[in-house]
């Protein structure tokens, strides 16, 4: 696993536990309004690391199979 990998596992834990703790605070009578704020900030935040990482790491993914490719066809042309 690299290091985005990583990072995006890291915080996939840290949304559910945020989303936990959301909904627990959500359920008080009176929930605090500084709190839900944060909590609403802190999912939307990892939701966009999240995306932003699996945007990176696809775009890897294709230069990868494209390099891949590039360095086979060279190959084919010097046999």
């Amino acid at each position: 696993m690299n290091t985005l990998e990583a990072q995006r596992c890291r915080l996939q834990e840290e949304l559910a536990l945020a989303e936990k703790e959301l909904e627990e605070l959500l359920r008080t009578p009176n929930p605090n309004k500084t709190m839900v704020n944060f909590y609403s900030d802190l999912l939307v935040r990892n939701r966009e690391l999240i995306r932003m990482i699996d945007t990176h790491l696809s775009q890897s993914s294709h230069w990868i199979t494209d390099r891949a490719t590039s360095i086979a066809k060279l190959a084919d042309g010097v046999a």
